[in-house]
């Protein structure tokens, strides 16, 4: 047996120990210190797992929708399922990248999709950013139901409003899974047949039977907003993934951990790592911890380049990158020991000849301070050492958003 073969046979094996029955007249038990006082949140283990779970991870298999909001609501799965906006703006994500979220105003804000009918098992997951913790309930952060007049088939995430307010699945009862806050979340819920899992942060919570018949009917995508267009949430949402199928555990981590947006697995999403809307260049005459303060309050720092590739995707991401601006670069606390204010390793270098000289001036100090110089052919820039204070060199600096 290969060892692909035993660690397959291993997995089964833990798997099929892992199931066991059913038992309705089993009271839910709230895990510690999750919702005090209250019994929400269900124990994990009361459903059996059935047919073998697969443990493969095909993010694009039976993919309805992919909205990852960089830049416009279009569906990236490829079946061109667009979202139409409707008041919603663009906005920060997780990552502090702009305009690669949508942020609703919880009064008249949502997104739309029309789908062709379909009809069985699902997936959605989505990150979610509550503005207003205590917001009511019913207020829907994402919608999918039958259009088919007088169908009732709906389902939806959204708030349950209330002492402990939470995050709930509804089918035809309220499910809560995960308490709201002011942080970025990651929900996902999968139904298969009708036995729906929960999940927040990559984790499963616990699974349960769906109650009054399958939930599984919808031709809608509604964002922001329950079907009946009355209670609309309040924060911002991003990521949203809807599946014609039930995903399995490691592709709901996957989900977390970058899921399409991150190609490599490696935690970096792919735009971040190309340099889209990593990069901007701030105009001012900043001295140097004016700088490093500015760009920290807008959510980042300064531009850190260590490598040829990101020299290069910072020249693709701003056009043509300006003269004299301070990066993220200093050798203020030991002369000629330069480092990145990240505390990355300072391995790449792109000095422009005979720098850094460090000249000392009576009116500046020394030059412990990195920026752009000397242009290249492509509308690049060399590096050079600059005074950290006042001086007539200072133009700006350049920010970069980071993770």
């Amino acid at each position: 047996m290969n060892n692909k073969s035993l660690l397959t046979s291993t997995l089964i094996a833990a798997l099929s120990l892992s199931s066991f029955p059913l038992n309705a007249s089993t009271p839910s038990t709230p895990p510690p210190a999750r919702v005090p006082g209250l019994d929400l949140i269900k124990k994990e283990g009361e459903i059996p797992l059935g047919d073998l779970v697969t443990l493969e991870v095909d993010l694009q298999s039976n993919l309805v929708a992919h909205y990852p909001f960089s830049g416009d609501a279009n569906d990236q799965s490829g079946n061109e399922n667009h979202l139409s906006v409707h008041g919603a703006t663009l906005s920060t994500d997780r990552f502090g990248m702009t305009d690669s979220a949508y942020s609703f105003d919880g009064k008249d804000d949502y997104l739309f999709a029309d789908l062709e009918d379909r009809k069985g098992d699902f997936s959605l997951s989505l990150w979610a950013k509550a503005n207003d913790v205590e917001q009511s309930r019913y207020r829907s952060v994402i919608n999918i139901h039958d259009k088919t007049p007088g169908s009732t088939a709906t389902c939806q995430i959204h708030t349950s409003g209330g002492r402990y307010p939470s995050y709930q699945f509804f089918s035809s009862n309220p499910e809560s899974f995960a308490l709201v806050t002011n942080e970025w979340q990651h929900l996902t819920v999968t139904v298969s047949g009708k036995v729906v899992r929960f999940y927040e942060n990559g984790q499963k919570v616990y699974s349960q039977q769906l109650e009054g018949g399958a939930a599984n009917k919808f031709s809608n995508i509604i964002i922001g907003q329950n079907r009946n267009r009355d209670r609309k949430y309040n924060g911002t949402i991003d990521d949203i993934y809807v599946y014609d199928r039930a995903i399995n555990d490691p592709e709901v981590a996957r989900l977390f951990d970058g899921g399409l947006e991150d190609s490599d697995g490696d935690g970096l999403t792919d735009d971040y790592e190309t340099g889209k809307l990593r990069y901007q260049a701030v105009e001012g005459q900043f001295t140097w911890e004016e700088a490093v303060a500015d760009a920290e309050s807008q959510g980042g720092h300064l531009a850190t380049i260590t490598s040829n590739a990101e020299w290069l995707a910072l020249k693709e991401v701003l056009g043509e990158v300006p003269h004299a601006y301070y990066l993220g670069g200093t050798d203020e606390k030991t002369e000629g020991v330069w480092e990145w204010i990240t505390n990355e390793l300072w391995e790449f270098t792109k000095w422009t000849p005979r720098q850094p000289d460090n000249f000392y001036r009576n009116e500046y100090g020394d030059q412990d301070y990195l920026h752009t110089w000397r242009e290249t052919s492509d509308g690049n820039r060399l590096w050079d050492d600059n005074h950290g204070t006042d001086n007539q060199w200072k133009k700006g600096y350049i920010l970069e958003f980071g993770y």
